[in-house]
């Protein structure tokens, strides 16, 4: 334990650290060890123990001996209980899952009591072999593979495993020789959960059948791997620096830039921003699916759970929050004539009667609506007049508005109606612009889709005498 220490240099003079002892062997003998070390190494060192109170009378006896443990060598200890299971039914989720949550931010906060900046964990080698093998067959990238961090940051404290250079047959030994009980946690031997049928029955196996330090072996290869990840994480730092950015729910990398490097760190870089950014794991199929959108031009999303979608928006993948798309999320009711701003759409309308003879009709924009909208998107102002027949209108009141589920739409030129959905992925509006494209309506009916032709029934017809005019200036478009 000294060896792991000094070499990674996990705990320095002056520092204050404390110890997750929950009673089991690994604990104790990391606290007993840290106490033979305290005042060579010259650090403080405090205890905390959580009752997850998952194992009834048992659990309550862990809390008893661990405090008696605690006062025998004069260690500041902190206890706090938990409803682990009433925690489960309210939030849902696995058991193992909210233990672990709820145990991290005990420890988090057990430390901030005690003025501790590190936190000592009690994991082994065994447990380091466990995590790789468990993830190999669960399938895992490079940092899986990585197993058991040495020390890692979390919030602001440092997490340290000064164990998990020793074997647990290691720790036994420690343990009868310094004639130190601990508690045993018999759900350890419940070979239903994976990790205890992987220690219990894999492990055994691989050991006696192909190599009897296959223990230290994986612990080997995972620390090979976690120096490779280590470069290769770095890397994805700097790349992540050039090719993301990032708002709430939303993520943006840009293709240009990630093409000149290897597809194996597109993959990582993806994987890794998606779970740090925006909280999802993505398996490598969904992971290769994007890659695919990268490479080549097609403009189809796809879901990565959690509400999450991909897609590609020319040279940009976009990751957003499908509600991020709110249909019918913006309308307001115009009075004619009037001449506003709407900052939610970034256009400035005007809108006013005139007389049949005063207009001169101009043919449509020969540009699609997705061209038009591109155009908006690199920032450029784009300007729309469009006339209708004024008798078709009701009142003296028109609404400007966004999509909205089911919108029909029967534009000039065309016999039948069509979904104004159908309508945008035809014209290859960008998924993320949909809905910023306003809609003009009258009497629940809509009578244009700016940028693209009128409505049949509100056409301009020798007979009209008067002339309902609008002109839309779209002034910017946010990304």
């Amino acid at each position: 334990m000294l060896a792991t220490i000094k070499e990674n240099e996990l705990i320095s003079p002056g520092d204050s650290l404390m110890v997750a002892l929950s009673g089991g062997g690994d604990s104790v003998a990391l606290f007993h060890g840290l106490l033979r070390l305290k005042d060579r190494l010259s650090f403080s060192l405090y205890a905390a123990h959580l009752n997850h109170k998952l194992r009834g009378r048992d659990s309550d006896e862990d809390e008893t001996f661990v405090k008696d443990l605690a006062e025998r060598f004069g260690v500041a200890l902190i206890v706090e209980s938990q409803d682990v299971k009433g925690a489960r039914r309210k939030r849902g989720g696995s058991m193992e899952e909210i233990a672990r949550e709820l145990r991290y931010a005990f420890l988090r906060r057990a430390a901030g009591k005690l003025g501790a900046k590190k936190i000592a964990l009690g994991h082994n080698l065994d447990d380091n072999a466990e995590t790789v093998l468990m993830n190999l067959i669960r399938g895992a990238g490079l940092k899986g593979l990585s197993g058991i961090p040495l020390s890692r940051k979390d919030g602001e404290f440092l997490v340290i495993r000064p164990l998990l250079g020793v074997t647990r047959s290691e720790i036994m030994a420690y343990l009868k020789r310094e004639q130190l009980r601990s508690r045993q946690d018999l759900s350890n031997l419940d070979t239903s959960l994976t990790r205890n049928k992987i220690r219990h029955e894999l492990l055994p196996l691989l050991a006696k059948e192909y190599n009897p330090k296959i223990e230290r072996v994986l612990a080997e290869t995972a620390r090979n791997l976690r120096d490779a990840e280590e470069s290769v994480s770095a890397a994805i730092t700097e790349l992540e620096k050039k090719c993301v950015r990032f708002s709430p729910g939303r993520l943006s990398v840009n293709i240009n830039r990630l093409k000149p490097h290897a597809l194996g760190l597109w993959r990582e870089l993806l994987r890794r921003v998606l779970r740090e950014r925006l909280g999802v794991s993505v398996e490598r199929r969904r992971l290769e699916r994007i890659c695919q959108l990268a490479v080549g031009t097609r403009t189809e999303s796809v879901g990565l759970g959690k509400g999450l979608v991909a897609c590609r928006q020319y040279d940009e993948l976009l990751f957003f929050q499908e509600g991020r798309l709110e249909l019918g999320a913006f309308e307001k009711e115009l009075r004619v004539p009037c001449k506003v701003f709407i900052g939610e759409l970034g256009v400035e309308i005007s809108a006013s009667f005139v007389q049949r003879k005063e207009v001169s009709l101009r043919r449509e924009p020969h540009q699609t609506l997705g061209e038009i909208w591109r155009m908006v998107n690199r920032g450029e102002s784009q300007s729309f007049e469009h006339f209708f027949d004024a008798s078709a209108i009701s009142g003296r009141t028109i609404l400007v508005r966004t999509r909205r589920e089911g919108d029909m739409f029967q534009p000039l030129g065309m016999r039948g109606k069509r979904k104004v959905k159908e309508l945008l992925i035809d014209q290859k509006v960008p998924i993320t612009l949909r809905d910023k494209v306003p809609i003009f309506c009258s009497g629940g009916e809509i009578m244009w889709i700016v940028g693209y032709r009128g409505a049949r029934k509100f056409a301009v017809k020798k007979s009209t005498e008067r002339v309902l005019r609008l002109a839309v200036k779209v002034l910017h478009c946010e990304k």
